[in-house]
């Protein structure tokens, strides 16, 4: 597999593609000449926007590329880098077809997704052309609302948590000084925006400002206003688990070439710049413009430039100054990424998230009570991650080893002298006991005592509140598991097993003699052409033509030793099947039996290689590889291929079944036939039973064209 020359091609990508190629159970195109044709559809699509045909002509080569994508051969870092600025172009310009920035965003997706690939040291992109198309549109007065637009409007969002993490950190200040002097809080629309667009396009990594928002956020009281800001909280303890994340030095490492005003137009001069000294100190920020009043507003919310990481004293250096004197550690502080009180206000908020209601008529109740007064309001914003799944995010990644551990439940109980006025009865002066704290971890005693907090309240009697509280639980220990899989080993999903042979022994005998009992006794006698009609009596037969279908998936060889029963139930199901749902169900059972006969795929499911799976150890200990990954080279995978007997037994399907069946359609349709509810009863199931069987066969025939054909199908067409 030679590579093409001026490529950018890492180990990884090339390793990564030979080994699905030597998986794989035929040959495959070799990456040079797959490179070409890469090379070929990138000139289409820049042709296309060049001439601005956009539908067909875009639309088409952008579909090419997708299929390349999902061969899984690599594309160069230049070509993704460049293709991604063309499609975010594509996505922000004034007037562009709704489904052509619909299409554009998913071809973003996948080609932004892995964190792996690209990172903003590759790619930096602009904010505020997003920025400005929301800001226009999004709280339109209810006169101007339309459905159209609200859908553009929610593409442009969509658009903007894409490439959130493609924007350059630097960029923070500019965001709050763009966004923050709109905020009136005694205008709702102006409340959501703001939120919104400070919790949409602020750069994660270089979080400073936090407290800002904490501020904002504990003078509003809305249950959708706190699951926008839960998402976000999530969002950054994942994150900063990884302390050079937020290395104040990266923001001046990381170019910055993407500069662009809400026209799209290039900026000038330097950018907004907060320093780590003193907000009322004229000489502490890069721009001299900005007015004492200002500073103190900053300094009231919060905003404190770098400092808002922990740089107050410049310990760690400054970017564009001298290298620092330590290594940096992270944002970390009193629990997790968050200050006892910035956390005390999320316990606090995460406790009347729950909805709980009290003997008075305000306290917690009053934020559903305002969500529900501004409901179209905040229909108009994208819709947020639940805030259970989010809370629960949010207190595993803060958990760490940082308080004093409760003794253990067989200590003894410390002697205590009572005291009074600070000092013993003895006038001993005592010292103040250090709070201890569940497992020596804050986060989790903050857990506990928020679960005891509300037991008394989620009691069945309840009925919802129970369940929030049963999934709030259940995403805990999964976002654990997930943590510790992520600390320790990579991050797992078990599998279901599969065991065909087994499988076709235990039920398809069963299957088959219940079908043809229930056929005997007039199930699916009654001719219909529509599921509205159902008879009970009928319920039987579906359900063994259901597990009949369900032991014949992926059987492969195993099938052949009951291709006569198959064949013969087969028959007996097409000739008295009459119902809609009957001979649907026949037609579908002809689908999986040719689907399992002629089609690629692998024989096993299971979570591990084929000899540990039969290994002594795994037999007597299969708890112990529970969420075992392996490398791809490292996979053992069976295939199952058609053979020539599989292909001889589907031949003689068609032979008997499906060839006699076209021939009894073509006579329907014959002039000579009289067209009533039988006729047409009889046409639809042999149509159904006739289309299944070819649904199933897209691979039984392979198709050979000269190259005489290829040039003269290719001479009035510029698709390939």
């Amino acid at each position: 597999m030679a590579d093409p020359p001026n490529m950018e091609f890492t180990a990884e990508s090339l390793d990564k593609l030979k080994t699905y190629a030597a998986h794989l159970p035929y040959s495959i195109e070799p990456n040079s000449e797959m490179q070409n044709l890469l090379d070929f559809y990138l000139t289409r699509i820049t042709q296309c926007i060049e001439a601005k045909d956009y539908d067909p002509g875009f639309l088409q080569w952008d579909s090419m590329l997708n299929y390349y994508h999902l061969l899984k051969y690599p594309i160069p870092k230049p070509k993704r880098i460049a293709l991604a600025k063309v499609y975010f172009d594509i996505c922000v310009t004034s007037g562009m077809p709704l489904h052509v920035v619909n299409t554009c965003l998913d071809t973003l997706n996948f080609l932004l997704r892995s964190k792996k690939k690209l990172s903003v040291d590759d790619l930096r992109l602009p904010w505020k052309p997003i920025y400005h198309i929301l800001s226009k549109d999004l709280f339109l007065s209810r006169r101007q609302f339309e459905i159209r637009r609200a859908y553009f409007l929610r593409q442009m969002a969509q658009l903007a948590e894409l490439t959130r993490r493609f924007f350059h950190p630097a960029c923070a200040d500019e965001m709050v000084d763009t966004i923050l002097p709109s905020f009136n809080g005694l205008d709702l629309n102006s409340v959501l925006a703001t939120q919104y667009y400070l919790n949409t396009f602020l750069p994660l990594s270089h979080p400073t400002w936090l407290p800002m928002l904490m501020r904002i956020w504990s003078a509003v009281n809305s249950y959708m206003f706190d699951e926008r800001h839960f998402a976000l909280l999530a969002q950054l303890a994942e994150i900063h688990l990884d302390p050079t994340i937020s290395d104040p030095r990266r923001i001046d490492e990381i170019p910055d070439d993407a500069r662009l005003n809400e026209n799209g137009l290039p900026e000038d001069g330097p950018r907004l710049r907060w320093s780590t000294g003193d907000a009322q100190d004229p000489s502490s920020s890069v721009r001299g413009d900005v007015t004492p009043r200002q500073k103190i507003r900053r300094q009231t919310l919060g905003i404190n430039g770098i400092e808002g990481l922990g740089l107050a004293n410049g310990a760690y250096g400054h970017p564009g100054k001298s290298q620092p004197s330590k290594p940096w550690t992270g944002i970390f502080k009193d629990i997790g990424i968050f200050t006892q009180e910035e956390w005390d206000l999320i316990m606090c908020k995460c406790l009347a998230s729950m909805e709980i209601p009290l003997a008075d008529a305000g306290s917690f109740m009053t934020g559903p009570v305002v969500d529900e007064q501004a409901s179209f309001e905040f229909s108009r914003l994208p819709k947020s991650h639940w805030r259970i799944y989010s809370l629960a995010k949010l207190i595993v990644y803060s958990m760490a080893p940082d308080g004093k551990q409760l003794p253990h439940s067989g200590t003894a109980t410390p002697f205590e002298i009572p005291v009074s006025d600070g000092g013993g009865y003895f006038n001993i002066p005592l010292p103040k006991a250090e709070k201890s704290y569940l497992a020596g971890c804050k986060a989790l005693d903050s857990l506990a005592k928020l679960i005891v907090s509300l037991e008394s309240f989620f009691h069945p009697s309840n009925g919802s509140y129970t369940t929030d509280l049963s999934a709030f639980l259940k995403y805990i220990v999964f976002e654990f598991s997930k943590r510790w899989h992520h600390e320790t080993l990579p991050d797992c999903k078990v599998p279901m097993v599969s065991e065909s042979p087994p499988y076709l022994k235990r039920f398809l005998p069963y299957a088959i003699q219940n079908i043809r009992s229930e056929l005997d006794h007039g199930a699916s006698s009654v001719r219909t052409t529509t599921y509205s009609h159902i008879e009970p009596s009928d319920a039987t037969l579906h359900w063994n033509i259901a597990i009949l279908r369900g032991s014949l998936y992926h059987g492969g060889k195993a099938v052949l030793e009951y291709k006569d029963d198959l064949s013969s139930v087969i028959d007996a199901l097409h000739r008295r099947t009459f119902s809609k749902r009957g001979f649907s169900y026949t037609g579908k059972l002809l689908y999986s039996l040719l689907d399992t006969l002629t089609q690629i795929y692998t024989l096993e499911d299971r979570f591990v290689n084929p000899d540990e799976w039969d290994s002594e150890s795994f037999r007597s200990g299969h708890h112990r590889y529970w969420g075992r990954l392996y490398a791809a080279e490292d996979v053992e995978i069976q295939w199952h291929t058609p053979s020539s007997e599989e292909v001889v037994f589907v031949l003689e399907l068609l032979n008997r079944h499906v060839e006699p069946t076209l021939s009894t359609l073509e006579s329907l349709v014959g002039e000579m036939a009289t067209r009533n509810e039988a006729w047409e009863n009889d046409f639809c199931r042999h149509l159904s039973f006739v289309r299944n069987a070819f649904a199933a066969l897209p691979t039984i025939r392979q198709e050979f064209m000269s190259e005489d054909e290829i040039l003269e199908s290719c001479a009035s067409s510029d698709v390939l």
